[in-house]
């Protein structure tokens, strides 16, 4: 009932129907665990901790669970105490799977941190444990999301490559969709619209003819990063939030946010971006935005105070990381 509750979107009847499994069934973890996630959705980060910790309690040696809190730690400042849970997660974890996910975990962290040449590091540390118990074709279509890691670390040449090598080894039909819809990630990167545009085109194409609407949330979202590099900033705002529409789970409030600030529209920019950190209140980018939306508005004194937020994340961050020096820059010149 849960379940069917969350999928109609109706999150409090989900979240009833949870409290009353718990009640019941005090010593199964599963119950705890799905209640905190529903609740970090919905940005109450506290309660979501308690959950968490009474599912460890039951089960306190399962890598997944630690897990879970090390990104809850993550997004709400915790640094270090992430860093030790993802670590612990890591030398706790015996079989290649649950290894491969702790050092999922660990190349999230450093890249939250700006810490990019840490996180390609993970990333391929990860990609060997993947080999040993992944199908190859699993193997390709997990690294796809590199591709964005790379791009965030400002090696596009990089991003090229990996995505030249990945594609060569799909077929179709899987091919029909992932080589368009990573092609406009690679396009995004070239700040090439023209390019973009028409890989979103051969993308929803592919998304129509298999019938796979659940891709539908991604490409919407990558739409919206289109039209605002197009400076077609009111559509960009319209397309994220259709995307979040269609998945609540995604949070596109920093990118929203961004598409205001461009459109002029500060007093939304400002209340996107509020909720952005709601959800996840350490995350540097949002805190960046603020900052820019507050100084748009005459208002140093809090757009300083959001700088040193995204520096406090930013602090060991790789000198080439451009948002971060950018950060720097900004709050060097107050």
């Amino acid at each position: 009932m849960a379940q069917t509750y969350e999928e109609l979107g109706d999150n409090d009847r989900a979240l009833a129907a949870l409290a009353e499994y718990v009640e019941k069934f005090p010593e199964d973890y599963t119950g705890y665990l799905d209640l905190a996630r529903i609740q970090r959705r919905q940005g109450d980060l506290d309660s979501a901790r308690d959950y968490l910790e009474r599912a460890i309690i039951i089960e306190p040696r399962m890598p997944e669970l630690l897990g879970k809190l090390a990104s809850l730690d993550l997004s709400t400042g915790r640094f270090e105490s992430a860093l030790s849970g993802y670590e612990g997660v890591l030398a706790s974890s015996r079989a290649p799977a649950q290894r491969t996910a702790a050092l999922e975990g660990l190349r999230e962290y450093y890249r939250f941190r700006g810490q990019m040449e840490e996180a390609i590091g993970m990333a391929e540390a990860r990609l060997d444990e993947a080999h040993a118990w992944q199908t190859p074709m699993q193997v390709v279509q997990d690294r796809f999301s590199d591709i964005d890691l790379y791009l965030d670390a400002g090696r596009y040449d990089e991003a090229v490559a990996l995505f030249e090598e990945l594609r060569s080894q799909l077929q179709p039909p899987v091919s029909d969709y992932q080589v368009p819809h990573w092609a406009i990630h690679i396009a995004l990167g070239a700040e090439d619209g023209d390019a973009a545009r028409g890989a979103y085109h051969a993308a929803y194409d592919a998304m129509e003819a298999t019938d796979f609407g659940v891709l539908r949330p991604a490409l919407t979202g990558d739409l919206g990063r289109i039209e605002e590099l197009d400076g077609n900033y009111d559509a960009a705002v319209t397309n994220y939030r259709d995307a979040m529409a269609q998945d609540p789970g995604r949070n596109f409030h920093r990118r929203t946010g961004r598409a205001l600030r461009k459109a002029g529209r500060l007093g939304e920019a400002e209340a996107e971006l509020r909720e952005a950190l709601r959800l996840s209140p350490a995350a540097p980018r949002a805190h960046l935005e603020m900052a820019l939306v507050l100084e748009a508005q005459g208002d140093t004194a809090r757009a300083m105070e959001h700088l040193r937020s995204a520096l406090a994340a930013w602090e060991f961050a790789d000198e080439s990381f451009e948002p971060a020096r950018e950060a720097r820059a900004l709050l060097g010149a107050r």
